[in-house]
């Protein structure tokens, strides 16, 4: 582990794992579901052995677990994964990491036989979040302090709910990306993707009035947005070829990859595009990341490759400055510092 750094310079990362099953629309519960979770941890383990010969700080990482209605109706219940994996969970915190809620608004449709995503009701929303809560409450032995929906979704109401119980950051917002109204092929969306165009890029407590406005008397609970960046345009080729090769494999991209002009800084990335993409957020004058990764994505041998060797060169100074992975609440504790 290198000298203790000088903290102006330091780029801090958070690194969220949205812990969800593998089959994103299971109708039935398998053991192998789970597979992308124990991948993932495996990954994690290699992580902080490898990211702690380069940083001042034992490496810290955030998990988000799904506790929603889909859990419910295909596992049991919502708290199924928590009390699967406790001994797991446990283990992660002790190592310092954070364990929070991933919530999706998924609701089975009877007649169709198929789930479809709402972001209409405001009712279900509420249902979904006040059930996942309350689950967490019952499996972790405390209230959840961290809180990210999947699929790009945040509302006012929303983030009015999630501050009324208790929560004290949401990290579901992605700056850049507007208002689009399709899900993934073969899905159906029952409303419309949020419009982020104009999110802030660095943490933030959104005014009473407009959850996308900073206001520093505003809501207790903060908005930790997602890591993005502008897709520069002489990377649009190899983008339309892999958009091409995916149709051919019968996995056809989604609304947000063939539509948006931002994309997420994403750590399973070709290097050349992470690289790129790292270079570009930091050009947009960010002091901290936040990077998703789905569990199912450590389950790639190539994949998981990839990841390690785009974290390791971020934490070696690539950007040409120190970066430190750290749980939310140790980057929340960093910004309040640096404000302070």
């Amino acid at each position: 582990m290198r000298d203790r750094h000088d903290a102006a310079r330091t780029v801090r990362v958070a690194l969220a794992i949205d812990v969800e099953p593998v089959p994103r629309l299971p109708t039935s519960g398998k053991d192998s579901d789970w597979n992308g979770l124990r991948a993932s941890i495996r990954l994690v383990r290699l992580l902080r052995e490898r990211l702690s010969r380069t940083q001042a700080t034992v490496p810290a990482f955030t998990w988000l677990v799904r506790m929603d209605q889909q859990i419910r109706r295909v596992y049991g219940h919502c708290g199924w994964i928590a009390e699967r994996f406790a001994a797991e969970l446990d283990d992660l915190e002790r190592h310092g990491d954070d364990v929070g809620l991933h919530t999706h608004l998924f609701r089975w449709d009877e007649r169709a036989s198929a789930w479809v995503t709402d972001y209409e009701c405001l009712d279900w929303m509420r249902l979904c979040v006040e059930e996942a809560v309350h689950a967490f409450r019952a499996s972790r032995g405390r209230a959840p302090r961290f809180h990210s929906f999947g699929d790009r979704y945040l509302s006012e109401e929303a983030v009015a709910v999630l501050e009324e119980l208790g929560l004290a950051a949401d990290m579901s917002v992605e700056p850049g990306f507007f208002a689009i109204d399709t899900m993934r092929p073969g899905e159906t969306l029952l409303g419309r993707m949020p419009d982020f165009t104009h999110a802030p890029r660095s943490v933030w407590r959104p005014s009473h009035d407009n959850y996308l406005q900073h206001d520093a008397h505003g809501r207790r609970l903060r908005l930790l947005p997602v890591t993005t960046y502008r897709f520069p345009w002489w990377l649009e080729p190899g983008r339309q070829i892999e958009h091409l090769l995916r149709r051919a494999r019968g996995t056809p991209p989604g609304g947000d990859e063939r539509l948006q002009r931002y994309a997420r800084l994403g750590c399973s990335q070709r290097r050349y595009v992470f690289r790129q993409g790292a270079r570009s957020a930091m050009a947009d004058g960010i002091s901290m990341m936040h990077l998703v990764l789905r569990a199912d994505q450590a389950i790639d041998a190539a994949a998981f490759d990839r990841i390690v060797t785009n974290l390791e060169w971020l934490a070696a100074g690539g950007l040409g400055t120190c970066a430190e992975f750290v749980s939310t609440a140790g980057l929340l504790a960093a910004v309040d510092g640096e404000s302070s």
